[in-house]
This record gives structure tokens, sequence and C-alpha cells, in this order.
């Protein structure tokens, strides 16, 4: 899981696409 970016800042719909993307950045 990212922990760089305040993920309360985030929708819960833009995790659900995030977490769709693998995490290589």
């Amino acid at each position: 899981m990212t922990g760089s970016k305040p993920i309360r800042k985030i929708p819960k719909r833009n995790i659900q696409q995030l977490v769709a993307q693998p995490s290589t950045t």
C-alpha cells in the first residue's frame, strides 16, 4: 500500500484505481 500520499484525502474510488494499477512507481 502506498504511504507517500494521504489516502484519507484520496477518494475511495481513486484508491480502487490505484490498487488496480501495479505499484511500481
